[in-house]
């Protein structure tokens, strides 16, 4: 029924042998190939062939699918792969451990087109015709200053003929703002892109209470927040002088930034009361 409604799922390595053909115009009739995602050893259990390696594993299944080649048609792969030497970015999920799933574009120089995926940024790898064509949306703040779209692709009839980029832009775009607490809110009053989603970097190097609460007031749309701007490493010796000052001093300190007002003299000889009789305890 789906593929009466020109939906095809190509889950196993028989349907892979088994193109989707599609009559045009201007390149006759077009092959798709399927490739589903696989793994050396399924590919070895399958073929009887000696493939310990995803890039064996691909090799080898391009060349099952480059024999059922038919002269007038032109040849598409799809496959879900990681061609070797393509830019990753931090929200994909691995498939392998220490680079073992990387596959060399030349298994696949004898398609026409070979539309890629698993990868978020739309690149090309090798040759034009080889291509990611990206995700339609960003996925993580990694992917703040990718251009998010699809591929136009043209095929004649002796082949390829080009591939151009169309841009999609989001209605609320994934952006790093970094800077300090109060300079970030003087930002989000007139930001005309307030509602985009946010990772904050505070730069402050002092403790902020509700700093989540505060930013979501002018960027309501924050998502993650850091604090690299807290005391480390060196600045710790700062630290340790500021933890030197008096109960008195750090208490009006906390208030200023909890209440955003000053202790009034009469509530100051009150705190200074009661730190007085606890350390008296």
């Amino acid at each position: 029924q789906m593929k009466r409604s020109g939906l095809h799922i190509i889950s196993n390595f028989e349907d892979m042998l088994t193109p989707v053909v599609i009559e045009t115009k201007a390149a006759g009739h077009v092959a798709f190939y399927g490739m589903p995602y696989n793994d050396p050893e399924q590919v070895r259990y399958v073929y009887k062939e000696p493939v310990s390696t995803h890039d064996e594993a691909h090799k080898l299944l391009a060349e099952k699918i480059t024999e059922q080649f038919q002269s007038e048609h032109r040849n598409i792969l799809i496959s879900h792969c990681f061609v070797d030497g393509a830019i990753e970015s931090e929200s994909e999920r691995p498939l392998s451990i220490g680079g073992s799933d990387r596959v060399s574009h030349e298994h696949f120089l004898n398609f026409d087109y070979v539309a890629l995926g698993h990868l978020h940024q739309p690149q090309e790898k090798g040759e034009e015709y080889i291509r990611y064509s990206g995700s339609l949306m960003k996925y993580s703040f990694g992917e703040q200053n990718q251009k998010k779209g699809f591929t136009l692709v043209e095929i004649g009839k002796d082949g390829f003929i080009g591939a151009e980029h169309i841009e999609l832009t989001a209605p609320h775009e994934m952006r790093i703002v970094e800077g300090e607490l109060e300079q970030i809110l003087e930002w989000g009053k007139t930001d005309p892109k307030n509602e985009d989603y946010l990772l904050v970097r505070l730069m402050d190097k002092h403790a902020i209470l509700n700093p989540m609460e505060k930013l979501r007031t002018v960027y309501p749309n924050v998502l993650h927040l850091e604090k690299p701007g807290m005391l480390i490493g060196v600045e710790q010796e700062m630290a340790q002088a500021k933890l030197a000052r008096s109960e008195i001093d750090m208490f009006k300190d906390f208030f200023a930034e909890a209440q955003d007002s000053e202790l009034s003299n009469e509530q100051e000889q009150a705190i200074s009361n009661i730190i007085k009789q606890l350390s008296q305890q």
